[in-house]
């Protein structure tokens, strides 16, 4: 009876045994609730270059001594005159031993027929009329050593009514007022970072040069961006360039400002300064195609009237955001995909036998654990 007993429990066990592995080969899925059709981490779609934009900040002087003070500047003024009052622009310099000076400005906007005019301590030393200029250089006026005076002297830059019921606006971009002058003086610079370029950033840096004998570095020469110091020291003469990063210069979209200034005796000449901007732009957009069999079981899984279908996916926007397209079968989603995780709902009949995925953007992008799934919802 002992031997019948012990052959009874091995039969048994390997019974169970069997039964056991069955049930595991049997699933393909995470769970009984869940069934992985397709998994694979597509990669990178679509070609990336660089692009560079440069922003020409010019020749200036920083610190006490000759050069060329920035009196005056401002990225947009609007100036009027209207049937019964005018509008203009006016601001003061207090200058040391001025020689000469420039008024830049671009007309950008432009109702009504009279001109613009420009009065240097009461004296008109420019009036015209003008017209709208996006492509060119502006506008420069020249203002002689004999309009300026060793103290303040008072700017206007104002237009005429055009007509006796008539009424003038322009607007005016850029205005920037400079003048040899021997004093202390710092130089401000405003620059625009574009949205794409934010969205697709790879760097940015400032460069300028110093020539031989032309500048005292007594003390150190500051670059702050948007009231962030992004470099402090003393320069000698060579090429310098500083990179600017969204961390160290709180670069946002639209229009940022750049501040070059020194302290004490020092005294720096800053040759062809510039800002370049480097961004990403998709060259080739490419699209991704998959094949996905499904297996009979499969199908079966997928139309069972309690199952729903979708794609699982990882995002990673690598320049120009844009709808990303999928087209499977004879169906196509448009979805603006977030970085990380994604859902995309897959309509009832659909999927076959036989399917063909394609993903594809106008941008660059990364996929990774592209997955099909079919799963019963949670009761």
């Amino acid at each position: 009876m002992e031997q019948a007993f012990v052959v009874v429990m091995v039969a048994g066990l390997t019974v169970f045994g069997l039964v056991f592995v069955s049930m595991e080969g049997f699933s393909t899925t995470e769970s009984g609730d869940q069934m992985v059709l397709f998994n694979k981490t597509v990669g990178t779609v679509g070609d990336i270059t660089e692009d560079l934009r440069t922003v020409e900040l010019g020749t200036f002087t920083v610190g006490e001594g000759r050069g060329e003070v920035q009196a005056f500047r401002s990225d947009e003024e609007t100036i009027s005159h209207g049937r019964m009052f005018s509008d203009p622009l006016t601001f003061q310099y207090e200058a040391s031993q001025p020689r000469n000076g420039t008024l830049n400005f671009r007309v950008i906007g432009r109702e009504g027929d009279g001109s613009v005019y420009v009065n240097v301590n009461g004296n008109r030393i420019f009036e015209e009329p003008m017209v709208s200029d996006f492509s060119g250089t502006g506008t420069e006026i020249d203002i002689g050593q004999s309009s300026l005076n060793a103290e303040v002297n008072n700017f206007e830059i104002g237009t005429t009514k055009g007509g006796l019921l008539s009424s003038t606006e322009y607007l005016l971009e850029d205005v920037e007022l400079e003048i040899d002058d021997r004093k202390y003086h710092e130089r401000r610079e405003t620059f625009s970072m574009y949205t794409h370029e934010f969205e697709n950033f790879r760097g940015a840096e400032v460069g300028f040069r110093i020539p031989a004998d032309a500048s005292a570095p007594a003390e150190p020469l500051e670059i702050r961006v948007n009231d962030n110091t992004v470099n402090e020291q003393a320069r000698a003469q060579g090429e310098y360039t500083v990179d600017l990063t969204e961390q160290n210069s709180d670069l946002r979209p639209g229009q940022n400002e750049i501040h070059f200034l020194t302290s004490g005796q020092a005294f720096y000449d800053i040759k062809n300064a510039y800002i370049e901007v480097g961004y990403a732009v998709t060259s080739d957009p490419e699209s991704q195609t998959e094949e996905i069999q499904l297996s009979e079981s499969e199908l079966d899984y997928v139309n069972n009237d309690n199952t729903d279908e979708a794609l699982n996916f990882k995002y990673v926007n690598l320049n120009n955001p844009n709808n990303l397209q999928i087209d499977l079968n004879n169906e196509s989603y448009s979805l603006n995909p977030q970085n990380g995780r994604n859902t995309q709902e897959i309509n009832e009949g659909v999927l076959g036998e036989d399917n063909i995925l394609t993903l594809s953007s106008q941008g660059s992008f990364r996929i990774e654990n592209l997955e099909l799934v079919s799963e019963r919802p949670q009761e």
